[in-house]
């Protein structure tokens, strides 16, 4: 995407400065280099993604299931209400502030007449990514799970970085100080709501986050070795992923999938089991200043577990 913005820029720079009239060679046009660009890209993903080719010369099935699989989670649908869980997660994820003030400077740069030529590239190339990828996002928001925040990385990231073009740009024309002051204050409000999210990666990391600690809790009650009772069987609500699921030894127990409608238990089911899903509960606070909750992240992420016909919320 940005291959085509930024040969399309460069072709306008040429244009503009006069190249051809200086004695410069002739450069190829902006259509010749993005081709060449998206070429040489696909040409690393390719080498980098190796098995996309091999499945496809030697097994279509698996790579035509992998395709379908994510065609199946990325369905376009309800456009009015993913645009209101992509803002949802635009604010837990940007923050309320950055979001309007992000956009406010996005508006004025497009409007404003008097831009460089660089003060244009830059807003280009910020801009028209970012849109694209809120676009994007917004078609297939409807009824996503926080988790699908981490997707607006890169139009947070525009927004942050608008934000401070807006704050510490002269043309608010007050003193320099109010313009740093307003700046810190914003930095120290982000990193307020960025403080959980680190807290919980920190916890996740050294092995004293909620999957661990369920992992042992599901290891301590499986029977002894000795013992002819089997251990419980564990079913999911979903695939096994680091935000759905406990690290677990696949190999030494059964494990079934429960799709996420499904009426539970099933008639099939055995007397000993544990059900293990996600707590979506933390969804509620999404964009809530000074929230403990980390709705995006998968660190740390707590459970709802259900042993047999004993229901419990595990909040670690």
């Amino acid at each position: 995407m940005l291959i085509p913005i930024v040969a399309w820029i460069a072709g306008r720079r040429n244009l503009a400065t006069g190249a051809d009239d200086l004695g410069i060679a002739k450069q190829p046009s902006w259509i010749t280099e993005a081709f060449a660009g998206v070429a040489a890209a696909a040409i690393v993903y390719l080498t980098t993604n190796p098995y996309i080719v091999i499945n496809a010369l030697t097994n279509r099935e698996v790579l035509a299931s992998n395709f379908g699989n994510s065609l199946a989670m990325y369905q376009i649908a309800r456009l009015g209400e993913g645009f209101v869980r992509v803002l949802e997660l635009t604010v837990e994820g940007a923050t309320l502030p950055i979001l309007v003030l992000g956009v406010i400077a996005c508006v004025a740069a497009t409007v404003r007449r008097d831009r460089t030529i660089a003060e244009r590239t830059t807003v280009a190339i910020l801009a028209i990514p970012a849109a694209i990828f809120f676009a994007q996002f917004v078609l297939i928001g409807a009824g996503k799970p926080g988790e699908y925040g981490r997707f607006g990385i890169f139009t947070n990231t525009a927004l942050a970085i608008a934000t401070a073009c807006c704050v510490m740009h002269t043309v608010f024309r007050c003193a320099r100080w109010k313009r740093y002051a307003a700046g810190a204050i914003i930095v120290v409000w982000v990193g307020l709501f960025g403080a959980a999210y680190l807290m919980n990666f920190h916890l996740d990391a050294t092995g004293r986050g909620s999957r661990v600690e369920l992992a042992q809790l599901i290891a301590n009650q499986t029977p002894a070795g000795d013992s002819d009772q089997p251990p419980p069987t564990i079913f999911l609500r979903s695939e096994p992923a680091p935000y759905g699921c406990p690290p677990l030894d696949f190999a030494s127990r059964t494990v079934q999938l429960v799709p996420a409608r499904a009426a539970f238990p099933p008639p099939s089911t055995p007397e000993g089991f544990i059900l293990i899903e996600t707590d979506n509960a933390p969804d509620a606070g999404v964009g809530q200043p000074f929230s403990t909750t980390t709705p995006i992240s998968w660190a740390n992420k707590p459970f709802v577990v259900m042993e047999s016909t004993d229901t419990r919320r595990d909040d670690r």
